[in-house]
């Protein structure tokens, strides 16, 4: 017996729990449970007759990692449970075969989490209560975790909070989180909607990007450029730029269609920040607090800055069960308060950088 054997054999059940999962981790042998879970969710929609896509879309999740979870689970099982030719994709015939037990398996996966969540609910297990908040990659969220994490500490504020990252409405319906941030407004039967700005993005790219293409001067020169866009799949997603007029609005007869244009990349907020720091083309729709850092040493510059894409409505949710609670109440104001000022900032450093360019 190994050393470690040894070790295990005096450890708590808990440690001993622990332990296994690191070496799951180590040999990566375990998929994550809830990528499990969505792997085989995504199968039975599209066993429903949806396409990959829309069951992306339903699961709040782009495609190519939709398409990933499904090639994992194939990679797992050791055969094919779509045929991946056909458009729209279809079930292989093994796939056909365990459909009706794939459902009663997620069915019951969804029955079996709901009955914990009430069971712990009923329990009241946790001496604080846990707020859990969504918030977008794209969004410079240094100040507002401060602000949260000194709430938190304050003597009796009764709550600790989670953060998550682009979660989406469906996982605030879901009851994955409590609080969810996003670029987008959608009515929601559930959920109480607050927006809180109108967020303008704009054009940057790097300097040496611009050093080996020549800056366009007016919107059509963008047919010879790289543009970084995010998702389709994004509730943000935006394929037009518009021509904003000297008040700030945008001009309905002046627009382009950037899907129309040759050399599109799309990837999420990481994917575009990444590759407009690589020089690899000009972003359309970052916020300048992910890349303000850059913008002050001079690395990046604004680019046509009369053009962007529609202003996005920035937009905090709740359930309309919590919408009434003082705590939530209060928690959602101090959000809506900092992401405010935070708007403010990147405004007023949009509207200096786009006196720079212009001058």
């Amino acid at each position: 017996m190994k050393m470690y054997d040894f070790q295990i054999l005096s450890c708590s059940f808990v440690q001993l729990v622990h332990w296994y999962y690191y070496q799951d981790l180590i040999v990566g042998v375990a998929m994550k449970l809830y990528d499990r879970k969505l792997s085989w969710k995504i199968f039975c929609l599209i066993g429903q007759g949806r396409t990959l896509s829309h069951a992306a879309q339903e699961c709040g999740i782009d495609l190519p990692y939709a398409s990933r979870l499904i090639s994992k689970l194939e990679d797992e099982l050791g055969f094919f449970l779509v045929l991946h030719r056909p458009r729209p994709m279809k079930l292989s015939e093994n796939g056909i075969k365990i459909f009706p037990f794939a459902e009663e398996f997620v069915a019951a996966q969804d029955r079996l989490e709901n009955e914990c969540r009430e069971i712990g609910v009923n329990l009241q297990k946790i001496p604080k209560r846990s707020i859990r908040i969504s918030l977008p990659i794209n969004l410079n969220k240094e100040p507002l975790l401060e602000k949260l994490v000194n709430y938190e500490r304050r003597e009796g504020s009764g709550v600790t909070f989670e953060f998550s990252a682009d979660m989406g409405l469906r996982a605030l319906i879901e009851r994955e989180t409590d609080i969810s941030v996003g670029f987008y407004r959608k009515e929601e039967p559930t959920l109480t909607c607050r927006q809180i700005a109108e967020y303008r993005f704009p054009l940057l790219a790097s300097k040496k990007y611009l050093a080996e293409h020549p800056a366009p001067k007016k919107a059509q020169d963008l047919e010879k450029h790289v543009l970084l866009l995010r998702y389709k799949t994004s509730p943000a997603f935006s394929p037009i730029l518009l021509k904003k007029s000297a008040n700030k609005t945008s001009d309905p007869n002046t627009s382009i269609d950037l899907e129309r244009l040759p050399h599109v990349l799309k990837g999420d907020g990481s994917y575009c920040r990444s590759m407009l720091l690589k020089d690899v083309g000009i972003s359309v729709d970052l916020t300048l607090g992910v890349v303000a850092e850059e913008i002050q040493s001079g690395k990046l510059e604004l680019v046509l800055p009369a053009w962007g894409r529609p202003d996005a409505p920035l937009c905090v949710y709740c359930r309309n069960s919590n919408s009434e609670s003082p705590l939530y109440r209060e928690v959602i104001d101090l959000i809506s308060t900092e992401i405010s000022k935070i708007v403010s900032e990147e405004r007023a450093l949009f509207d200096q950088l786009a006196s720079r360019s212009l001058g």
